[in-house]
């Protein structure tokens, strides 16, 4: 089942048009959303009011067992009208909170989600914004990120959000994104991480596995480690970065993280570039 799933990804991505799957990803949404009109719940992303989410989430026997924050399977997890995830709500909440107060800004969104093609409103639309992965289509480049191709002092922001954890050389990538970035400049970068671990979970050469391996080790075929909470906080500043964590109740009333189905466990991560 596992190889087929995966042939059948292969598949759609190298022969069917970015174009044509964005259409019948929207159509199979809107069917899917009738069913789930109501008013319990609300998405930030596409503004869609729900009666429910829908349950659901990588359920592999090593997320459970590691309790992983940021992965996992989860209760009301996906909105019906655009699949984000309760990830990708908080992680939106706290990025447009952000450009939100600020304008004109330069912007490197890697890997951007594609719960944001249903975004309400363009909180990108004041900024100079520019997307970028190692191989989707629909970026505007393509690129890696240990050798990020512009210049020093680049970027005001960039967005990385699930990304570290698919990079076995997670820090260079964080020399690069730091280098790249202006002083005081932001770089938003939610990982998954493990409650339970006091240090990464990884080895020492990941894609010799298998990915049938990688799934049952850390969670999802395509990561190569799980972080602890202290691990990643210490790349991050052993790359140059200063950072903060914030919980959802930290930021947002007890009426905010209902509605919006967030995860009362998940850290947004405030991540800086000093002056």
């Amino acid at each position: 089942m596992f190889l087929l799933k995966k042939f059948i990804r292969h598949f759609i991505k190298k022969f069917i048009p970015y174009k044509i799957i964005l259409l019948a990803r929207r159509f199979f949404y809107f069917i899917r959303s009738i069913f789930y009109k109501g008013s319990s719940f609300h998405c930030p992303i596409c503004s869609f009011d729900a009666s429910n989410f829908i349950d659901g989430g990588e359920d592999t026997k090593v997320n459970r067992e590691k309790n992983i924050v940021g992965a996992g399977h989860f209760l009301n997890n996906f909105c019906p009208n655009c699949n984000s995830g309760y990830k990708e709500r908080f992680f939106f909440l706290n990025l447009s909170n952000f450009l939100n107060q600020n304008s004109n800004l330069s912007i490197l969104h890697i890997a951007p989600e594609n719960s944001f093609s249903f975004l309400s409103s363009n909180i990108f639309l004041s900024h100079k914004y520019i997307t970028a992965d190692l191989s989707m289509r629909h970026v505007d480049l393509n690129l890696n990120l240990n050798h990020i191709p512009f210049d020093d002092n680049s970027f005001d922001v960039v967005i990385a959000n699930h990304v570290f954890e698919h990079i076995d050389t997670d820090v260079n990538a964080m020399c690069e994104v730091f280098r790249v970035l202006k002083p005081n400049g932001k770089l938003f970068a939610q990982v998954p991480f493990s409650p339970l671990l006091d240090i990464c979970f990884e080895g020492s050469d990941p894609y010799k596995l298998s990915n049938i391996q990688r799934e049952a080790l850390y969670g999802q075929y395509d990561h190569v480690r799980i972080y602890s909470l202290p691990c990643y906080l210490d790349r991050l500043i052993s790359a140059g970065f200063t950072v903060s964590t914030y919980l959802p109740c930290d930021l947002y009333n007890l009426d905010i993280i209902h509605k919006y189905c967030l995860n009362d466990n998940e850290i947004f991560f405030d991540i800086s570039k000093s002056s």
